[in-house]
C-alpha cells in the first residue's frame, strides 16, 4: 500500500505515515482512518511524522486536503513533521501555515527521521 500507518516508537506517542511511490488522497484518507484509531487508543498528546522521503509527489488539491485532514486530527494531537518533502512541499507548507495560522504553527518540516524526532521530542518536552 502506498500509505502505511504504524507508531514511530515504543512509547506509542508518534505516529508515522509512510508514503511510498505514487498515491492517491482516497489512500492518504484510509490510512487516517488507521492513525486516528492508534490515536484515540492513547491518552497522552501524540505527534505525527508524514515521512515523504519515497514519494513520487503530492497529487493535485494539496492545500485542500491538507486543510480537510487536519481538521479530523484527534483532540491529542501535538504536532506534525513533513519529512523529505522537497522545495515544492515546503511551499506548499509555508502557504498552508499563513492561510490557516492556528493549525499551520503545529507543522513543521525535516530533512530526516532523525531531525523530526529531535523536533518532536523537543515539542513534547515543552
Amino acid at each position: 500500500m502506498p500509505v502505511n500507518v504504524s507508531w514511530d516508537n515504543a512509547d506509542h506517542n508518534v505516529v508515522r505515515y509512510d508514503y511510498t511511490g505514487k498515491w492517491t488522497w482516497e489512500e492518504v484518507y484510509a490510512a487516517i482512518d488507521q492513525a486516528n484509531a492508534l490515536m484515540h487508543s492513547v491518552s497522552h498528546p501524540v505527534s505525527i511524522i508524514h515521512d515523504l522521503t519515497q514519494s513520487a509527489g503530492i497529487p493535485s488539491s494539496a492545500l485542500t486536503h491538507a486543510h480537510r485532514i487536519t481538521m479530523g486530527i484527534p483532540e491529542n494531537w501535538a504536532v506534525s513533521v513533513v519529512v523529505g518533502s522537497g522545495m515544492f512541499t515546503e511551499s506548499l507548507l509555508n502557504i498552508f501555515t499563513k492561510i490557516y495560522r492556528k493549525l499551520g504553527d503545529r507543522y513543521q518540516t525535516a530533512h530526516s527521521l532523525d531531525e523530526a524526532r529531535v523536533i518532536i521530542a523537543r515539542s513534547h518536552a515543552k
